[in-house]
């Protein structure tokens, strides 16, 4: 057996203790290097795999009392004793898998450590095509993975037997819980942020279901449950868990549930950035306003190509994802970004995202059958026309109940930010008319686009359907200087908004309006004709 015998990081004692056989403590032993493609080499090292493992205790360790395990392969060194601080590095082992694996070292089927490595590790793409080793780089921190894993920086592409080129204290995270689902109607998955070591069956309290067990493997807590019913919320609290890293864990409260099986009818594309800023990047929110419990893991976004057929869509998510009853999610492709621009952002995932082209473009959200959830065909021109620049300005959904057309979407809120994501529009309005004909929740508008009556909002309600109608804007003179609708067809309930925009591409002057409605009822030879006014507040031109 091919090995390169130890280094030694700090002066070691003659009289340490002898480690028993079958007395490890987790991470006594860790995982320290992983070279799984050594070709092409960059020169100085042999074209050889290797695993390196460093005795992270202060005691001596007989390498023969463990196992290393690669992927489904078991690999038992020779007898021998590695001290502390030491390295012990392995060439005629498993083969490594470039496309990553999963490596164990264990004593009496005891885990000691664990890494699971894959290619994305390697944060620089030229290393990532071989001849460079991965390299632990924290060893207080050994059950976090991410960034303290990263591609050696010597120029050897490798440390076999020495120490690491990249050596640092993670400033990480607290355990918390990035996910939950269930996986069916009596067991719920519960993730977290990082690998979980310890947890303890008082600490979950689930109060409408009982509790029967559950295991844990990495960054995953199955938990074992009574009978869930299908789209009922349900409420999780942790009190505790531990895993090898030094922050005190906070209690965290979720609620989960168990979607159904019918395609989803009240999800909607909520709120869209399509004009970030070079550094950033586009965002599509997408809002449940209904009572179902959705897993976003069966929804796709796609676009339509130039002959309107749809393209090849794209997953929202890999895994399963709950958009609960009443609930936001952001889909972006830098979610670091999203965060520093807007500071309020919520419940974002990251993905992939169609193109969404600065001056208009289609997006359609459907089912992984191909059914069409929702479908917005956007332009620039949606945006509050008064705005110097329209960069990371999103456009919002006014009504998620009414349909896709440019009076139903509007610029985001300067005092917001120009933009809601994850949480409730700026521009959000769900008024229902309480009598028959038209009413307006508030007669007096300010379209300065900070989120208080920017728009004119005209809610309706008829008594039967198949009413169309003329609605008109009178001056002060009672002449019509704009028609709203002109022979539109009614639905039962509505909303109509304005955003004082004339014909001619020219803003409302301030004053004193009115509005004159003129509806018919072709088959029940109805009317209604009613006048209101309204009054504009701006500066004075």
């Amino acid at each position: 057996m091919k090995t390169i015998l130890l280094t030694f990081l700090a002066f070691v004692s003659s009289n340490l203790l002898i480690a028993q056989f079958d007395s490890l403590a987790k991470y006594d032993l860790l995982i320290s290097e992983i070279m799984s493609d050594p070709k092409p080499s960059v020169g100085f090292l042999e074209e050889e795999e290797y695993l390196e493992i460093v005795n992270n205790s202060g005691i001596n360790i007989n390498l023969k009392s463990i196992q290393i395990n690669i992927g489904n392969k078991i690999f038992e060194p020779d007898s021998f004793w590695l001290q502390p601080d030491s390295f012990k590095v392995f060439f005629d082992i498993p083969t490594l898998k470039n496309s990553g694996d999963v490596i164990q070292i264990t004593q009496n089927n005891r885990l000691i450590h664990e890494v699971i490595y894959h290619p994305n590790m390697f944060s620089d793409g030229f290393k990532e095509n071989g001849g460079w080793s991965l390299e632990l780089t924290d060893f207080s921190q050994p059950c976090i993975t991410n960034g303290n894993w990263l591609a050696c920086d010597n120029l050897k592409g490798g440390t076999p037997g020495e120490a690491n080129s990249m050596n640092q204290v993670i400033n990480g995270e607290s355990l918390q819980i990035s996910n939950i689902y269930a996986i069916e109607d009596t067991a719920l998955i519960v993730e977290f942020n990082q690998p979980l070591e310890s947890i303890k069956l008082e600490d979950i309290h689930i109060p409408q279901l009982s509790l029967y067990g559950f295991t844990i493997q990495q960054n995953e807590l199955t938990i074992s449950i009574s009978k869930m019913d299908t789209n009922k919320v349900y409420d999780l609290t942790l009190n505790n868990a531990q895993n090898c890293t030094q922050y005190s864990f906070e209690p965290q409260h979720l609620q989960f549930g168990l979607p159904g099986n019918n395609t989803p009818s009240k999800i909607v594309i909520n709120e869209i950035l399509f004009n970030p800023d070079p550094a950033g990047s586009d965002f599509v929110e997408l809002f449940n306003f209904g009572n179902q419990i959705i897993d976003i893991s069966k929804l796709h976004f796609t676009d339509r190509d130039a002959e309107q057929n749809l393209n090849a869509s794209t997953p929202i998510s890999l895994k399963p994802l709950l958009l609960l009853p009443k609930s936001y999610l952001v889909i972006t492709e830098n979610q670091d970004w999203l965060i520093s621009q807007f500071s309020s952002a919520k419940n974002s995932t990251k993905t992939n995202l169609p193109a969404l082209n600065n001056d208009g473009d289609n997006l359609i959200l459907i089912t992984t059958n191909g059914t069409i959830i929702d479908e917005l065909s956007y332009d620039e021109k949606w945006h509050y026309n008064e705005l110097n620049s329209t960069e990371n300005v999103s456009l919002e959904r006014i009504n998620p109940a009414q349909p896709n057309i440019s009076s139903n979407w509007h610029s985001a809120s300067s005092i917001e930010n120009f933009a809601t994501p994850g949480y409730q529009n700026s521009n959000l309005s769900q008024r229902i008319s309480t009598k028959t004909g038209f009413e307006l929740p508030y007669n007096l508008i300010s379209p300065n686009n900070d989120g208080h009556q920017d728009l004119l909002e005209i809610n309706y309600k008829f008594n039967s359907a198949g009413w169309t109608g003329k609605i008109d804007v009178l001056n002060y003179e009672g002449i019509t200087i704009h028609t709203l609708s002109n022979g539109d067809l009614f639905g039962l309930t509505g909303s109509i908004y304005w955003n004082g925009e004339l014909a001619n591409n020219k803003i409302i002057k301030a004053g004193i309006y009115a509005l004159t409605f003129s509806c018919f009822n072709l088959k029940t030879q109805e009317k209604i004709t009613q006048k209101m006014t309204f009054y504009i507040n701006r500066s004075l031109q």
